[in-house]
């Protein structure tokens, strides 16, 4: 099993404002329902405790929508709607 990826995730997190945004997580299809993104989600929130947490906007697909649904995340998590403070569009290229 060595050199397979499991599962990913892309996180933004701003040490200044305290926001952490979730821009994604994704499990191999094989390894689904195993808790990795479970396991992934709890990691990233465990880098930024007591940030204000959201998502980018959902997938739409029913494993997606599946994996949402029962996750108990450790901080609050504001589905679907991502809130970046000012240093992340920055970073992100969004401010000119």
């Amino acid at each position: 099993m060595r050199g397979i990826v499991v599962a990913v995730t892309d996180v933004q997190l701003c040490g200044v404002d305290h926001r952490g945004v979730v821009c994604h997580i994704e499990v191999d299809p094989a390894f689904r329902r195993r808790g990795f993104g479970t396991l992934l989600l709890d990691a990233a929130q465990a880098r930024g405790p007591g940030y204000h947490w959201s998502t980018v906007r959902l997938d739409q697909s029913e494993d997606s929508q599946d994996f949402w649904t029962y996750q108990d995340p450790a901080e609050p998590l504001h589905l679907g709607e991502p809130h970046y403070c000012t240093h992340m569009r920055e970073a992100n290229g969004e401010m000119g």
